[in-house]
């Protein structure tokens, strides 16, 4: 169990909501700055400050004076983790390649390439990729010997084949 979801801000739901219907909702000021880092939060909490940022670019969010200065910062920040990652994928993809093992990528990487107008909507801290159950241990004994490393030895030689959900591996 993860816990809780954070509650979603309005102001957040009307984000989502214009990224999915293409159709800004009525204009949005914030007048307090208390109100303003709430639904910042909140966008950061659901991974789309990037989209919260690109709404107040359009001007149907205008945030306190500093508010959007603030935004941009921590956003930047974000994205640079998120170009991070993407370069890790890369060169997993590579190694992977290389060996001839097929991945598809999957969730927070993959939405924020196909589901958002911009990646830099969608924030993601991981990569998952989806790999035929016969491909594990090649991909694994690849990605290990280019310097990833496994967050827990397997539990036997077949475990992962036979039962794992996932692999959680960690790119140097």
């Amino acid at each position: 169990m993860h816990g809780e979801a954070a509650p979603v801000d309005r102001t957040v739901i009307d984000v989502i909501k214009w990224i999915v219907d293409h159709d800004p909702p009525t204009r949005r000021e914030f007048a307090d700055r208390a109100g303003w880092v709430a639904t910042c939060q909140s966008a950061f909490d659901h991974r789309i400050a990037g989209a919260l940022l690109a709404a107040v670019d359009d001007g149907w969010v205008v945030a306190p004076v500093g508010g959007v200065e603030h935004l941009k910062e921590r956003v930047l920040q974000r994205m640079r983790t998120c170009l991070t990652i993407e370069a890790a994928l890369l060169d997993v993809a590579g190694v992977l390649t290389r060996e001839g093992v097929e991945a598809c990528v999957l969730k927070g990487v993959a939405g924020a390439h196909l589901d958002y107008p911009d990646p830099s909507y969608r924030a993601f801290n991981d990569v998952d990729l989806l790999i035929a159950p016969d491909e594990i241990d090649r991909a694994t004994g690849a990605l290990e010997r280019a310097g990833c490393r496994r967050d827990l030895p397997p539990r036997s030689k077949t475990w992962d084949r036979r039962f794992a959900k996932d692999i959680p591996l960690v790119h140097p």
